[in-house]
Parts: C-alpha cells; sequence; structure tokens
C-alpha cells in the first residue's frame, strides 16, 4: 500500500517488547509513528478508491455513450419504429390477438442480448417461456408490450434508461430483446 519497511528494525522492536528491553524509539516516538503510518495506509486506500470509482465512471460512461450511438444509428434502419421514450422496436411477426394491458399476465418467449450481440438470457434456453405480469418487468418491456398483439414477434431496442438503469450487472446499458407473445391469460380486465 506504498508503505516501505524495515523488516530488521520490526524485529527488533519485537524482540525488545517480548524481552522487556529497552526500545530505539520513545513511546511517544512509537505513537507518532504509528498515526503517520495509519495516515499514509489511508492516504493511499482513500486514492485507490478514487481511482476505482474513476474507472467505474469512464466505464460507465463509454456504457451511455456506446448505447446512445447504437440506438441513434439503429433508429435510422428499415422498419425501426422509435417512440419519443426512446424505446425503439421492429416488427418480425405480426400478431393478430388481443393487446395486453400492465395487469395482465403474459406468456412470452424472450431472448435478451447486449447491443454487441452477446446474449445474456434466453427463455428457449432455459427450456420454456416465461410468465410473468406486465407491471413486474423493466420500464421499456412495459411500454412495448401493450403495443404488440398476441401472436406477434419484435425485437425492441431499451435505452438503459427504460432497463435496468444505473443497477445491477446490466447497469448503464442499452439492451436487445427480441419477444415473441404468446398469450394473454384471460383477466377481468380483458373478458
Amino acid at each position: 500500500q506504498g508503505v516501505t519497511l524495515d523488516v530488521d528494525a520490526l524485529a527488533q522492536g519485537i524482540a525488545d517488547a517480548i524481552t522487556e528491553s529497552d526500545t530505539l524509539m520513545s513511546p511517544q516516538e512509537m505513537r507518532s509513528t504509528l498515526i503517520e503510518l495509519k495516515r499514509n495506509i489511508t492516504a493511499a486506500e482513500e486514492k485507490e478508491i478514487k481511482l476505482g470509482a474513476i474507472n467505474k465512471r469512464r466505464i460507465a460512461d463509454e456504457k451511455l455513450a456506446n448505447g446512445a450511438a447504437f440506438l441513434a444509428g439503429n433508429a435510422k434502419k428499415e422498419g425501426v419504429i422509435s417512440l419519443t421514450s426512446g424505446l425503439q422496436y421492429k416488427i418480425i411477426k405480426a400478431g393478430t390477438g388481443r393487446k395486453p394491458t400492465l395487469k395482465d399476465e403474459v406468456t412470452v418467449h424472450y431472448q435478451g442480448t447486449l447491443i454487441s450481440g452477446r446474449e445474456f438470457d434466453s427463455s428457449q434456453r432455459q427450456g420454456k417461456p416465461v410468465v410473468f405480469t406486465l407491471e413486474s418487468v423493466i420500464p421499456g418491456w412495459q411500454e412495448a408490450l401493450p403495443l404488440m398483439r398476441e401472436g406477434a414477434t419484435w425485437e425492441i431496442y431499451i435505452p438503459e434508461s427504460l432497463a435496468y438503469g444505473r443497477r445491477g450487472p446490466l447497469a448503464y446499458q442499452s439492451l436487445i430483446f427480441k419477444i415473441e407473445l404468446l398469450s394473454i391469460a384471460e383477466t377481468a380486465s380483458n373478458s
């Protein structure tokens, strides 16, 4: 931690303490030396923490910039629809069924990828579709799924503000989801 230790002096100090011999330093000098050592260690730790925070901020800024650049370029692609919230989607297959509400329970298949194309989650990989109410998922899904009809498959492009925001392992990242809306459970709101 940036502190140089005189091993011989340390060994001599330990030996003097064990044998109760006179020490090379007075109690006041020892106290002053320990206080200075603690200050140096604390300063080194604080510097390390600051560098870590600066590095985390740099990485976060890079992820945000990459996401913004991706979404800006993606918005120009044929078939991509951009909403005022920043959410984008592309209809891969139109559905013909009902549209869900936030209170509805839906069954979907999905694949989640980073903008780099690396998959981070997939219901197909898990071997079965997932069931949830729309109000329990990330804001980007809450906005996109009520626009979809049963049977539809869309690819949605979610800015970090509508994804996981600034927390968790996917913090600061724009994400891509391919979603197939398989069914909407019968509830009082849609029967």
